[in-house]
């Protein structure tokens, strides 16, 4: 997928939430931004930049103002550019990497597992594992967090897909460790769990 985003470029006169005070006898350009969407459940995530000043990334909640000043020649030579990133190939720079581990807990070989991970962009194969096998793979998220990998499992003439790794299991399931974030999902002969450990894991799925 081509690499797309958006680029807003801060200009002195059309800059919407951009106004002119009066402080110390100066006059300076002051930008707000503030996080007006519905609710907390998927974040917005942005980063602030000029040619000489890095603001950083921000990651608000439902209501914060993020505001920062400046002179008012300063747009000339030096425009602050605010990404708001929506492509999907472009990889995220915030220090995390994930690591997904899918393990075989079945009682026995008899019937074996079989499963295939993929997501948008990358095909992991078709696996088939012996009990106690630990299938596992790191990457980094997209800088706009869409990352998602998927299995599908076939076991005992039973098949069952689902996500295995997005943005929502990450903040319920995932552990909070740095530098990598760890994904755990065991396979049962019950179900699937998924757990930040293998000693804190809770049932998701049933086998279909």
């Amino acid at each position: 997928m081509a690499k797309s985003f958006f680029i807003l470029l801060i200009i002195y006169s059309y800059i919407i939430n951009a106004y002119q005070v009066l402080a110390r006898d100066d006059i300076y350009t002051e930008v707000h931004i503030i996080d007006g969407l519905p609710n907390n459940d998927i974040p917005i995530k942005f980063h602030c930049a000029s040619k000489d000043d890095d603001l950083g990334y921000h990651y608000p909640k439902v209501g914060d103002d993020f505001h920062f000043h400046f002179p008012p020649d300063s747009y000339r030579s030096n425009p602050f550019l605010l990404p708001f990133l929506v492509g999907e190939d472009a990889v995220n720079d915030n220090g995390f990497q994930y690591e997904v581990h899918v393990i075989d807990a079945l009682p026995n070989n008899i019937i074996p597992l079989k499963f295939h991970c993929f997501s948008g962009d990358d095909d992991l194969g078709f696996h088939y594992p012996k009990v106690g096998d630990d299938f596992h793979f790191k990457f980094r998220m997209n800088i706009v967090e869409s990352t998602r990998f998927s299995c599908r499992f076939w076991w005992d003439n039973k098949e069952k897909v689902f996500d295995v790794f997005n943005r929502i299991l990450i903040i319920k399931h995932c552990s909070g460790d740095f530098p990598t974030r760890f994904c755990y999902w065991k396979v049962q002969n019950d179900g699937f769990y998924v757990g930040p450990q293998l000693d804190q894991m809770e049932k998701m799925y049933d086998w279909l």
